[in-house]
């Protein structure tokens, strides 16, 4: 008899997060998954999909971000890339698509990086300190605010996505992946685990808050402004970046 998987996980970098979805964090949850790896990385989109968002957030400590919006109309979130003393606003990473690119699952969105409020905060003695991915996935009656905000961002680059990141907001990454396999294909990026995750990466440093305050609601101020955005139109093709091998 088949046993069907209690976890289907996003696997960027072909091992488990380490710092998953809803892991404690002080009186609140980790309302993400973070996952190590070597600054500059190619960051693979999880699913195919529309970018809604890509420009730097500072009000929430999520540097550049990018937010693919799904065929089901969920909005994965790829935070902190780029270097925190090379890519500061107005200057974003090499390879980041913009709002309106399609893109296909596999493709690369940008480099994994350490921009925004991360912990251990980048010094001039360790400016790649605190590098990680920040991955979670925005439900889809939260994402037509999202799809504003990065309409009123297109042409400045930095802003707030309008809405908090937390239990309200987002729902687990893996549960969304094994609910929707048929968005992941393509890639590997869904592999069975029924095991506790636990991070195998060869990387040297430590991943710890992403965010820097222990306090996942604070992840995100709240947006602010006016602006509309069109499904009408027909996104332009991301040409990503060659993928690493495995």
């Amino acid at each position: 008899m088949a046993t069907t998987p209690t976890i289907s996980n996003y696997r960027p970098f072909g091992y488990p997060p380490s710092h998953p979805f809803g892991e404690p964090r002080g009186s609140d949850l980790h309302w993400g998954q973070d996952f190590a790896a070597t600054n500059g990385t190619p960051i693979p989109s999880a699913t195919a999909g529309t970018v809604v968002f890509s420009g730097f957030n500072k009000s929430g400590g999520l540097g550049w971000v990018v937010i693919v919006k799904d065929a089901n109309g969920a909005g994965h979130v790829y935070a902190h890339m780029g270097k925190a003393f090379e890519n500061g606003e107005g200057n974003p990473p090499t390879g980041m698509p913009k709002v309106g690119d399609a893109v296909n699952a596999g493709d690369a969105l940008g480099p994994v990086g350490n921009t925004g409020r991360v912990k251990p905060a980048p010094t001039e003695a360790n400016p790649l300190a605190g590098t990680h991915l920040h991955n979670t996935t925005i439900a889809e009656d939260q994402m037509k605010t999202v799809e504003r905000a990065g309409e009123i961002i297109k042409t400045g680059g930095t802003g707030a996505i309008g809405i908090p990141l937390d239990g309200n907001t987002t729902v687990n990454p893996s549960e969304y992946a094994q609910q929707n396999p048929e968005l992941y294909g393509g890639t590997s990026v869904v592999s069975s685990d029924s095991s506790t995750s636990t991070d195998t990466s060869t990387s040297t440093y430590t991943q710890t808050d992403p965010m820097g305050t222990g306090d996942a609601a604070a992840i995100l101020n709240s947006g602010s402004g006016t602006g509309s955005t069109s499904n009408s139109a027909t996104p332009t093709t991301f040409k990503p970046a060659p993928r690493p091998s495995d």
